[in-house]
């Protein structure tokens, strides 16, 4: 059953997202090594279940690496298709109609401003194209999509491009979500597929500090510099999206950065409208407010006791963040702490309710919670932020940022911020070293995340 929306709803832009295109990005394509992506990969999920809780009648997306005309913007009108065979991976593949009348309105409005645009052939799209979108049906999207190409010669007007979506759509009365499809350098390190450039990694440093900064007009000029040492896809498919967007920042979030193979994976929300917040989760103050609560409740349930709370159903509270429930005696004892990094079931109550028994239970380090301890338990909830990528130790506070030690392996450690008893960055790394087995010699990849710590009302 179509959704109505009241008229200040209706002829909209609800979301824009930013969306890597690497094929690695697609289980079928990754293979064993969708670990080393996995943050990168359930970002990119995230941003998608976003986008599709807005309830958009229509998709945009823009590829950089779309079949390209010389000098116009290619369009496409029809049904779109394409999979990753040249990749290994033939099943994965998308089928979405197209949206002949969202075209036609964007190529008029496009043509009223002198912009020229030329016909994409919907059939066999690029993997720029098929990445994004194949993680938008797994998120539940099957609506009309049409996907733009850059032009061979001068994007200099990429982003009014954009605008033209946006009166397109109020022209229209529909609702538009729109997607930049981009990678960012592809030169961070050896063996990168463009090869290695020590100075690659300021870019993508300088494009992220610009997404959380809100910059919207002055984006391409703060990283124009950097660009060519990047080697990098996303920079004109980010200023198209915001100029969808109408070059605003509201309910910008970055969800996530990485670079494990040489180039770089960014995901984030863009713009999002106000009234779109709901879809945001982990950004829900009394959705998170609850987690102590259950998390008590899942322990009290597991030991036979009264609990006021039950199970929670998938969809409670939706997010793919990771998770960690701690356990604390009144004397501020540690008596348990297990989590997730990322979610399992992209809810984080379900998950808080399973980490609170595995906490209370399963922690090797200590036996198990008994019944006639659980009252005088203290219970924190910590909701992980996505981890980014850090060159070096320097980009760490123990007050301010959690750590992830990585081998080449795959073994990690974990360790939270804000813990009172870990009062240095050397002391942090040891640590969650320690905690994977790594030896304080074995070379790492680091990463880091912000962290929102929830504790139960009235606890010290």
């Amino acid at each position: 059953m179509k959704t109505e929306f009241s008229a200040e709803r209706r002829g909209s832009i609800p979301i824009a997202i930013l969306l890597p295109h690497a094929p690695i990005l697609v289980p079928a394509v990754a293979g064993g090594r969708l670990e080393a992506c996995r943050s990168s990969y359930d970002a990119m999920g995230e941003a998608a279940r976003r986008l599709v809780a807005t309830q958009p009648e229509a998709v945009v997306l823009i590829s950089p690496h779309a079949a390209r005309a010389a000098r116009a913007f290619a369009v496409t009108s029809g049904g779109v298709s394409g999979s990753l065979a040249r990749f290994g991976a033939s099943h994965s593949e998308v089928r979405l109609p197209g949206d002949s009348v969202l075209t036609t309105e964007l190529r008029s409005e496009a043509a009223a401003r002198g912009i020229a645009t030329a016909n994409l052939p919907a059939a066999q799209l690029d993997h720029g194209s098929v990445v994004p979108l194949w993680h938008l049906t797994q998120a539940g999207w099957g609506g009309p999509t049409v996907v733009v190409a850059l032009a061979e010669v001068d994007n200099s007007r990429i982003g009014e491009l954009g605008e033209c979506v946006a009166a397109a759509a109020v022209r229209l009365g529909r609702r538009v979500a729109v997607v930049a499809s981009g990678d960012m350098s592809h030169r961070l390190q050896p063996g990168a597929p463009c090869g290695y450039d020590p100075e690659a990694a300021k870019f993508d440093h300088a494009f992220i500090a610009q997404l959380r900064s809100g910059a919207t007009h002055g984006l391409a000029a703060a990283v124009e510099r950097l660009q060519e040492n990047a080697a990098e896809d996303v920079v004109e498919s980010t200023q198209f999206a915001l100029g969808a967007a109408g070059w605003r920042a509201d309910g910008r979030e970055v969800l996530g950065y990485e670079g494990p193979f040489g180039v770089g994976y960014g995901v984030a929300v863009l713009f999002a409208a106000a009234e779109a917040e709901g879809a945001r989760g982990p950004a829900d103050a009394d959705r998170l407010a609850m987690l102590p609560a259950l998390a008590r409740a899942s322990i009290a349930a597991a030991l036979q006791l009264p609990a006021e709370l039950v199970a929670p159903r998938p969809g409670d509270c939706p997010g793919g963040n990771g998770v960690f429930v701690t356990l604390h005696t009144a004397e501020g004892r540690l008596r348990g702490c297990i989590g997730t990094m990322e979610s399992h079931t992209g809810d984080l109550a379900v998950e808080t309710w399973r980490m609170a028994r595995e906490a209370a239970l399963h922690d090797p380090r200590f036996s198990p919670v008994g019944p006639d301890e659980l009252a005088a338990l203290r219970i924190e909830v910590t909701v992980l932020e996505p981890l980014e990528d850090i060159a070096s130790e320097a980009e760490l506070d123990p007050r301010h940022w959690g750590v992830v030690v990585r081998a080449a392996d795959g073994r990690r450690g974990l360790l939270l911020p804000d813990i009172p008893e870990v009062t240095s960055v050397a002391q942090q790394v040891a640590i969650a070293r320690s905690k994977a087995g790594i030896g304080a010699k074995e070379p790492v990849r680091l990463q880091r995340f912000a962290a929102r710590k929830i504790v139960e009302p009235g606890t010290p």
